[in-house]
């Protein structure tokens, strides 16, 4: 197996939940609380995927351990920037300069 390895996008996806984080500890986490159920089986799934990856890596020899925990710490990052997004744009003011930066 080769290393794993992390490119642009990756930095980027951290880069955004970072910013959630930090705006929802400076701001407050509220926009989170009218999806509470979205975010919960979200939880739940990654839940689910971390036992598997154990149950499996527990069952199998020939199982790629390393391999498939960078595939679902990659995909965490990803499913990490949905409520980074919603932390990040509260207002009308955030959202036209997300906009006009996926525009430049």
């Amino acid at each position: 197996m080769r290393g794993a390895h992390a490119n642009l996008a990756d930095l980027a996806a951290v880069a955004v939940a970072v910013a959630g984080l930090w705006t929802g500890l400076r701001e407050g986490f509220g926009p989170l609380r009218a999806g509470r159920w979205v975010w919960l089986a979200a939880a739940v799934f990654f839940t689910v995927i971390a036992a598997s990856i154990v149950y499996a890596d527990a069952t199998d020899a020939a199982y790629l351990l390393g391999k498939h925990t960078v595939t679902a710490l990659k995909l965490l990052e990803y499913a990490l920037m949905a409520p980074a997004a919603a932390l990040i744009v509260r207002r009308r003011l955030d959202l036209e300069l997300l906009f006009a930066s996926i525009t430049v």
